[in-house]
């Protein structure tokens, strides 16, 4: 039966509810053993529905439903969101040594010092600038335990 077939009137009737549903991810299975149809499924009002001589019908209640099945296509996507989902949390996972941001950052510029030393490019001036830097940041942070304590004390 083709479009053709249909009366005008019918026809555009229903091509304005083919309009309105929605293409899902998955498709209808009908049948069992050899004799398997696979229907493409539509969403229409929270309803499940495949489209059958020009009309939307609801997949459960038809005879012969066996199941949905996710699209090939549809699968290997949801594979692919799970691996790169997977791979994103396995690299916040890693954890950076220290306890806090200040010994992090300590251990960070340690650890670029020593890749700096390595290099050719790497001067005694530098050595000094990290080495200030580090008393500076050995400052900062008694300075910040200071002020804690004097907190502490004035609350009590």
């Amino acid at each position: 039966m083709s479009i053709e077939s249909l009366r005008e009137g019918d026809a555009l009737a229903y091509l304005r509810l083919k309009e309105q549903m929605i293409p899902s991810d998955c498709n209808a299975l009908f049948g069992s053993g050899n004799s398997i149809s696979i229907e493409p499924v539509f969403i229409f009002q929270d309803k499940y529905c495949v489209e059958r001589n020009y009309g939307f019908y609801e997949a459960e209640k038809l005879p012969n439903f066996s199941r949905f099945e996710v699209k090939p296509e549809e699968r290997a996507k949801q594979e692919a969101e799970k691996a790169a989902a997977d791979a994103a949390k396995a690299a916040r996972s890693q954890t950076l040594p220290g306890r806090n941001w200040l010994e992090t950052r300590r251990a960070v510029e340690a650890a670029n010092a020593r890749g700096l030393a390595a290099s050719s490019n790497y001067t005694a001036a530098t050595q000094a600038e990290i080495a200030q830097g580090e008393a500076y940041y050995d400052r900062e942070a008694a300075d910040r335990v200071t002020a804690r304590e004097k907190h502490a004390k004035s609350r009590i």
